[in-house]
């Protein structure tokens, strides 16, 4: 099921507008956390995985409440991140 949720990340919800993009916005950063969740080894509460985001593959990703990865950054797929951490 990871794979199910990583590529329809990478093809879909990667090139959604940003979540500060007016209406729709807040759709897109909803359906890309939820594909982290699924994804990330673990993934904490209020987590921001901005627009064209990439991880690799992520299965050993680990991100805090209230992290973020920014626009287009580029992170390793086994990194981890603490709480409170906006890239």
């Amino acid at each position: 099921m990871k794979y199910f949720f990583l590529i329809a990340y990478t093809l879909l919800f990667k090139h959604f507008p940003s979540s500060s993009f007016p209406v729709v916005g807040d759709l897109s950063k909803k359906l890309r956390y939820i594909c982290g969740k699924r994804v990330f080894k673990s993934c904490g509460k209020n987590v921001n995985i901005e627009r064209g985001a990439s991880f690799g593959k992520g299965f050993e990703l680990e991100i805090g409440d209230n992290s973020g990865l920014g626009r287009y950054c580029h992170v390793p797929s086994n990194i981890k991140i603490g709480k409170d951490v906006m890239m």
